[in-house]
Order: C-alpha cells, then structure tokens, then sequence
C-alpha cells in the first residue's frame, strides 16, 4: 500500500468580538480545547467588550459529530492519524490569522490563549513559525517536548493555568511540568485555581487587568 498526499484548498472559520477597534492596544487570540466550538468558546472573553479588546477564535480545522451521527457538532485541532500534516495546516492556518490580526490592529500587542489541546497547538506554531507575541496563557495544557528546546520560544512570558481538581492534570503532574519548564529556561508564572478542567470567568478575568505585568 502507498500513501499519497495532495494539498488542497479548505475554508477555516475565525470568530471575532471588537475587531472594529483598530486601535486596540492587545489582542487575544484564543485557542479552544478538544470537542469545542470556536463560536461558544470566545464568549467567555465577552468580559473584554467594556475595553473593546478585540479577540479571534479560530476554530480547528476537523468537526465532527459528538454523539455518533447526530446531535451536536464540534472540532478538534488533530489526532494521532497524520500528525506531521495536521500539524503544518494549522500553523498554515494560524499564520492567516495572525497576518489579519496584524492588518486590522498595528499598533496592538498580542497575546495567545491555548485551553487544554490549543495550548500544544500555541505552543507548536509560535515555535516553527517564530510568531512575534507578547504573552502566551496555557490552561490546563502543557508545552510539547519537541518545543523544550526552542530557543525562540524562551524568550515569551508564559502564564501557565491549573485547576486544583483537573480531572486530566492531577497536582502531582502539574508540578513536575512546572519543574521541568522552569528547567528548560522559560519565563513562567504559575496561577492555580479551586476548579476542574474547565475555564472559569472569574479566574480569566484576572489575567487581563491592566497591572498585569505582561500587559
């Protein structure tokens, strides 16, 4: 059996709230987990219309149904099954994204969001494409072992996000994650809340006040 690969031409959705604002001094580009819609994910940013920060949320490029072959329809960024490729379409994708972003707000600062599956998919495309951003939030996810090492990628301010009671990233993991990015020489800020594996608005509030100091 051969395998054969053909490139071909897809249509990616960005969801967007306060892209009108061409002077905005940052821009969140926020990264859905695995089972998740682009368009219900950014409204958990809807806090950020009373600062008419501008958020996009691109949507991962495969969906499918969640209950069999009905019912409700989400997206996941990649599987297992050609990773290699999955991989390079979506920092193809990603770097469409950011060329808008850059085009309709130039003097904005950015900062990427990933939750859960879209933080290893921040973290593989700011890395092989050198994305210049300003700040990088992890929740509930982690940085790739083939990131590790990126020299590029240590110079970006990460805030790294864990639940107290992650079903999927127990204290014990989310310790020696920590240990070990602080080891491999990233600019790290570490913020656990009392929740699950899930985001919760009062904790994401917190990280877009304006003392931030990654703001």
């Amino acid at each position: 059996m051969k395998e054969i690969f053909i490139k071909t031409q897809k249509t990616a959705r960005i969801f967007s709230k306060n892209s009108e604002n061409k002077e905005a001094t940052e821009v969140v580009i926020a990264l859905h987990g695995y089972a998740q819609l682009a368009s219900f994910f950014i409204q958990k940013f809807d806090f950020l219309s009373t600062t008419k920060t501008p958020v996009y949320a691109p949507e991962g490029l495969s969906k499918f149904y969640w209950n069999g072959m009905n019912g409700r329809v989400v997206a996941s960024w990649m599987t297992k099954e050609d990773r290699k490729n999955e991989i390079e379409d979506q920092k193809h994708f990603l770097n469409k994204v950011i060329e808008t972003i850059r085009e309709n707000h130039p003097f904005a600062k950015i900062t990427v969001l990933g939750f859960s599956q879209g933080s290893a998919i921040a973290c593989r495309w700011i890395a092989s494409s050198k994305t210049d951003i300003n700040r990088l939030i992890i929740w509930a996810g982690d940085i790739p072992e083939d990131v590790l090492q990126d020299t590029y990628f240590h110079r970006i301010p990460i805030q790294l996000v864990f639940g107290v009671s992650d079903q999927f990233i127990s204290q014990e993991l989310a310790n020696r994650r920590i240990q070990l990015y602080k080891e491999a020489g990233f600019q790290i800020e570490v913020i656990r809340y009392s929740g699950e594996h899930k985001i919760y608005p009062e904790v994401l509030k917190t990280l877009f006040k304006h003392d931030s100091s990654f703001s």
